[in-house]
Order: structure tokens, then C-alpha cells, then sequence
């Protein structure tokens, strides 16, 4: 959907956080931000008109009007921008809603077995099961809170990461660069192995909270945010 609404290339810099230059936004999310900015009363009318009013669909064909042409062009894109914002955040509200149910659950679940928040760091069929009365899951918990522990306290991960991509490492290094990370780079640009694939038994909702950041800060991308 992202691609197909502002392109590739301005689509991967949106979701690895670059910008054009320092303090620069994206030009071609000018007409989105700039509503934004007229809500809050920024800029007037005035000014968004001259900056984007010559934005839309059809830019290219010139047989097509321009939406300044349209006396009512702005009030439609205020208003609809509203409803789009008002509609984002029930559906935003409702979803973690979602996560609070699942957290009682869990909570209800370790006071009933005395375990306490040794649960969280369980899978949904582990703690079923110990609900059931198998403690045998437990035994994982000490090595997966201090799995846990040991990522939580990792600082951000770059931007970019390019290659096997070794946290632990990457943060003892006192060189390390923020911005990007590129394991080929002593390769000439060439992966110098391929990475094991990402354990098909560890589902995304199914994991261990110790176990996450495990998988996923560790497995191969080009580009990943932060984690």
C-alpha cells in the first residue's frame, strides 16, 4: 500500500526514518503534513494552497484540473484528513484494548498458579498447559528472562542493516555507527554467506517474550527500524 501510494524509493525512507536532508521532510508527503500544519493553524490557507495545490492523482495530464481550481478542494481534504484521523485512532484505541484483555489473561493465569509474571516469558500453549497442571514449561523461564534481560538492555539498532546483523557484538564495538550497518562491506558489497532462515516454529504470536528479540533483531534484512 505504502509503495503504491508515494513509491519505492520514498516508501523505504519512510519506514527507516531517513529524511531528505537535516530537518527536511519528504516533499512528497508535503500535501499530508501540510494539512496537519493547517489544523494547528502553522500556515494558512494561503500557503498551502501555493505549495500543494498543484498535488493529485493526475499531475501529469495536463487536460486534467488542478485541485486549486476547485473553490472547495481545501474544506474537502480538512475534512476528510478529520475523519481519517478520528477513525485511525478508535481503531488504534480498540486494538490495545485487545493486548489488555490478553495481559488480564496472563496475569489471572499466574495468580492461579502462583507463578506470578514467570508466565509472560511462556507461550499461549506453555501456559495452558501449566494451567493444567505441567510445570514443565517453567523450566525455560530463568534462561529466556535472562535472554530477556540481556536484549532489553541493548541501545537502538542502526537505521539500515545490510547482512548478519550480530547484536551483541555490534554493541560492544565503541565504533559502532547508528545510522547503518553493512556486514559486506569487508566483502566488496558481496554477502559472504547466506544467514539461516527464520525458525518457521517460532510464529510471530506464538513466541516467548525472552525469545522475540532474539529472532527478530537477528535475522537478515537490508533495511529493518529500530527495534
Amino acid at each position: 500500500m505504502l509503495n503504491r501510494l508515494v513509491g519505492a524509493d520514498d516508501a523505504s525512507a519512510l519506514m527507516t526514518g531517513l529524511r531528505e536532508a537535516a530537518g527536511a521532510e519528504l516533499v512528497s508527503l508535503g500535501p499530508v503534513l501540510g494539512l496537519a500544519q493547517l489544523r494547528r493553524g502553522e500556515i494558512d490557507r494561503d500557503s498551502y494552497v501555493r505549495a500543494w495545490g498543484h498535488r493529485c492523482p493526475d499531475e501529469f495530464e495536463i487536460s486534467a484540473p488542478r485541485p486549486v481550481e476547485d473553490p472547495d478542494w481545501l474544506d474537502r481534504q480538512l475534512d476528510r484528513a478529520a475523519a481519517r484521523a478520528r477513525t485511525r485512532e478508535r481503531a488504534r484505541s480498540e486494538f490495545a484494548r485487545g493486548f489488555w484483555v490478553l495481559r488480564a489473561f496472563v496475569v489471572r493465569a499466574g495468580e492461579l498458579t502462583g507463578r506470578g509474571d514467570d508466565l509472560f516469558l511462556l507461550s499461549i500453549d506453555e501456559i495452558l498447559a501449566v494451567l493444567g497442571g505441567d510445570e514443565a514449561p517453567l523450566a525455560s523461564v530463568p534462561s529466556r528472562r535472562a535472554r530477556y534481560e540481556r536484549y532489553r538492555a541493548l541501545p537502538p539498532y542502526p537505521t539500515l542493516i545490510r547482512g548478519r546483523f550480530d547484536p551483541q557484538r555490534w554493541a560492544a564495538d565503541p565504533h559502532r555507527r547508528t545510522d547503518r550497518y553493512d556486514a559486506t562491506a569487508a566483502h566488496g558489497g558481496r554477502w559472504p554467506r547466506r544467514s539461516p532462515a527464520f525458525p518457521a516454529r517460532w510464529a510471530w504470536s506464538r513466541a516467548p517474550p525472552g525469545w522475540c528479540p532474539q529472532w527478530m533483531r537477528r535475522r537478515r534484512c537490508r533495511r529493518a527500524r529500530s527495534w
